[in-house]
């Protein structure tokens, strides 16, 4: 709020007609016009910030501010006057930087326990990777192929919202309201692949994962696998604790 009040009150938003006159000063080699056109569009940066902050709840604020404020910069270093006024080109620039900062990042890590802060670091590596080859890909990052080819389909896919095996900084697990989990499925598969043995058990919770927005999950697994209920709650039950004591180990 302090932020704000201050961009707002020492910032304005520069009229047309001295658009031109600082675009040109700018295009001479003028830094105090440069830094000028761009601290006049510091509120709006922070009014898209803000609307994107309303539903992605799981990144700071501040962090999309600065990640905004970074599109800013390259909106006016590339900055045409004879195709769009600057706050137009700073609404796009902005938007389209702020819908790939939640792309990518997707969940925002708040403690080092959090299954899914790998998995964006991993992403982060791949994409600096000039290659879709998954053999060099791996090469270069040192990721396993099986992982890198879960990541590289999960990026080619709309994220979707899993539950949390995520724990508070004593080691205790946090569950959101629903008690589903949150987070990357890339990581949840990888985890259940490497460390889940029983076979039932991996198909189990594949299951339940892919029925998890159904109210009667735990019945339509029963039946597809020909099991009791209490056998599906049982293998639920049994491997969230495996994934949970995995993430506990590789994450601190």
């Amino acid at each position: 709020m302090i932020y704000k009040k201050d961009i707002t009150d020492v910032y304005i938003a520069i009229e047309k007609e001295d658009q031109f006159r600082l675009y040109e000063d700018m295009k001479n080699g003028d830094s105090a016009a440069r830094n000028e056109i761009i601290n006049s569009c510091l509120p709006l940066v922070y009014k898209i910030a803000n609307k994107f902050h309303v539903n992605n709840k799981h990144i700071d604020l501040e962090d999309l501010i600065q990640q905004g404020n970074m599109a800013l910069i390259k909106a006016v270093d590339n900055w045409d006057i004879n195709k769009s006024w600057i706050t137009t080109l700073t609404t796009r620039y902005v938007t389209n930087s702020l819908i790939d900062m939640i792309k990518d990042s997707k969940y925002k890590m708040k403690t080092k326990y959090d299954i899914t802060r790998q998995a964006a670091e991993d992403i982060n590596k791949i994409k600096k990777v000039e290659s879709k080859n998954i053999e060099e890909i791996s090469k270069q990052t040192g990721l396993r192929e099986k992982r890198v080819k879960y990541l590289l389909d999960m990026m080619q896919t709309k994220r979707v919202d899993y539950s949390p095996i995520t724990f508070n900084k004593d080691g205790i697990r946090t569950e959101d309201s629903r008690g589903e989990i949150r987070g990357c499925l890339a990581d949840v598969l990888q985890m259940l692949e490497d460390h889940v043995k029983n076979e039932q058990d991996k198909e189990i919770f594949l299951s339940w994962i892919s029925y998890l927005n159904k109210a009667n999950k735990t019945r339509l697994i029963a039946r597809k696998m020909n099991v009791s209920p209490d056998v599906v709650l049982a293998s639920i039950k049994k491997t969230k604790k495996i994934l949970r004591e995995i993430a506990m180990e590789e994450m601190v």
